[in-house]
């Protein structure tokens, strides 16, 4: 039996959640994978059919998920005064009070940063001047590695996706995800890393999602983003 604590999708409370496995299953075998994400996983459009995948293919693993809309690795919701705590307290907290604190957890699949980067200016943030810098960032992705491996945990980076043409959007911004991608794609503390964006990237403008997978806004794909990013995903990531 693996035990996880999660954000209830209507109430808003955290709550205790087990997955049973049955009884042929070996315990050595058996792999919870944690995802926590922020909008484009809250949506599910690549968690859902790679879990389904995986229910086919790797019947021992167990995908969960972590992720609220909104969410930022440095800060918690933003915009308290239209917001209050909707998009939830700050992903470095949460990844502590939540994953840590769940059982059977073998993996976890980071994939915060994105408003971190995108939200400062726009209504979601407030001070408007909340701005992470690429040290912040990064030192916060180190200390959450450190973390997990001396947990146990494997820890699977993925790269931060295209803005460009996002509300908010600007050539700080940009600048800013391009270092934070660099930055994971040759950081070593990782076990895996996953580059996400190039998954989902224009052919013709790696700053901007490819407009097939555009769900309108620019910053949410749409399904069959979502089906590439699930059929792209390494599964030896989650085996080995």
């Amino acid at each position: 039996r693996v035990s996880y604590r999660e954000i209830h999708p209507v109430y808003g409370k955290v709550v205790t959640r087990t997955k049973n496995y049955h009884a042929h299953d070996e315990a050595d075998d058996a792999k919870a994978v944690a995802i926590l994400g922020a909008s484009n996983e809250w949506l599910g459009r690549w968690v859902k059919p790679l879990r389904q995948s995986l229910a086919s293919s790797d019947p021992h693993t167990v995908l969960l998920d972590f992720s609220i809309s909104g969410n930022r690795l440095l800060k918690d919701t933003g915009n308290r005064i239209l917001l209050e705590n909707l998009f939830g307290d700050r992903a470095s907290k949460r990844f502590k009070d939540e994953i840590l604190a769940s059982s059977g957890i073998k993996t976890v699949i980071f994939c915060v940063g994105a408003n971190d980067v995108l939200h400062p200016h726009t209504f979601a943030c407030y001070p408007w001047e909340e701005e992470p810098s690429f040290k912040e960032l990064t030192a916060v992705y180190e200390e959450l590695i450190c973390l997990a491996h001396s947990e146990g945990i494997k820890v699977i980076g993925t790269t931060i996706t295209p803005l460009k043409s996002a509300d908010g959007y600007t050539e700080k911004k940009r600048i800013l995800r391009k270092e934070v991608n660099a930055w994971m794609k040759a950081y070593a503390g990782y076990d895996h890393i996953f580059d996400l964006s190039s998954v989902i990237q224009s052919p013709e403008d790696p700053d901007q999602m490819n407009p097939i997978f555009n769900s309108g806004d620019y910053l949410h794909f749409n399904a069959s983003g979502g089906q590439a990013i699930a059929d792209a995903f390494p599964r030896e990531y989650l085996r080995s």
